[in-house]
């Protein structure tokens, strides 16, 4: 039968596709990434002379979004098995709150500091086995980023490699959380698929934390293409975890590469 199914993809698709949600509603995780892309384009357009008007604005929203998600902010930390990440995270969180107070040469040093920090979160990100340690690092990625990138504002240094590394960065959460699936072409009979006969392309993933997601799409055999829709039940499999933050993030941080 896969032999047949894999050939048999010659033809025409009459396909209507059912997404199969479970009961439990997605996380309203706070829009990190729409902060990074407003930190980063006004440190890209101050690059080489170092505050201005857009960097303090850039710096009022961080201030904010730090104030709206302090609980998420900690309950992640916590959840990170690594101590030295969650020091430099919480502790470069803490912080950025007092940045007014910062001289310009204690901001160089800062600087310095919060730059070890995100790179180190989003190494740790790559190393650790763990999927739940992986995806709190993940969402946490957003608001160290953007940290770092306001420093850097502050004083002119280039973001260009910052901005890199967090592309990078959100590349590997994409690929690491990628939900494990299955897939089933519903109806055959024995001797099947005929020419003609209608099926169901049925995928079927589950995410590390157990939350499933299913597409079904209905084809007319023989098709002429794929007829498993796996990226929509992924995306369902994964909405509660920071796969999604990381897709809509990266079209979006590379469109401001320079």
């Amino acid at each position: 039968m896969r032999k047949r199914l894999l050939g048999g993809l010659v033809a025409t698709t009459l396909a209507v596709t059912i997404g199969v949600f479970p009961a439990r509603p997605a996380q309203a995780a706070f829009d990190w990434v729409s902060v990074v892309v407003t930190v980063a384009s006004a440190a890209l357009s101050s690059s080489g002379g170092g505050g201005g008007s857009e960097i303090e604005a850039a710096k009022r929203e961080i201030l904010a979004a730090l104030q709206a998600t302090k609980t998420e902010i900690n309950n992640h930390i916590d959840a990170i098995a690594n101590a030295d990440v969650q020091g430099c995270v919480r502790g470069h969180t803490l912080l950025m709150e007092n940045i007014d107070l910062f001289s310009e040469d204690y901001i160089q040093i800062w600087a310095a500091d919060v730059t070890l920090c995100a790179t180190q979160a989003t190494e740790y990100f790559r190393a650790v086995q763990s999927l739940a340690a992986a995806d709190n690092i993940a969402f946490l990625m957003g608001e160290i980023y953007a940290i770092a990138m306001l420093a850097y504002g502050k004083i002119g240094w280039s973001v260009t490699g910052l901005l890199d590394n967090l592309i990078a960065g959100y590349e590997a959460v994409v690929a690491k959380l990628t939900p494990p699936c299955t897939h089933t072409l519903e109806g055959v009979g024995p001797g099947g698929p005929y020419p003609g006969n209608t099926y169901r392309a049925v995928a079927r993933c589950t995410a590390y934390n157990g939350d499933f997601g299913m597409t079904a799409r209905t084809v007319v055999w023989p098709v002429n293409s794929n007829p498993f829709d796996t990226a929509g039940a992924q995306a369902i499999a994964s909405r509660n975890t920071s796969r999604p933050v990381a897709q809509d993030a990266l079209p979006r941080l590379r469109a401001l590469r320079p």
